[in-house]
């Protein structure tokens, strides 16, 4: 991994905890936001890679679980 990789991973580390945070606050993203002085649209944009990031697991896990099963039902036919 290198050093982009390596601060890209910390980001992301932070805003898990900052996503963790605001849901435990009971603010709306907005109210949490401005009382941790973070733009709002920074918040959505994080929010955003961690959906994608989220989706593109979710399709290499479905294709890996599509190709194991099409094995298994080769294998048995």
């Amino acid at each position: 991994m290198n050093a982009k990789q390596k601060l890209h991973q910390v980001h992301l580390q932070e805003w898990a905890i900052r996503f963790a945070d605001q849901k435990a606050s009971g603010l709306t993203v907005r109210q949490w936001c401005e009382q941790n002085s973070l733009s709002f649209h920074t918040y959505n944009y994080w929010k955003l890679i961690f959906y994608y990031l989220k989706m593109h697991i979710y399709f290499q896990l479905s294709d890996y679980l599509f190709l194991l099963v099409s094995m298994i039902q080769l294998r048995n036919t």
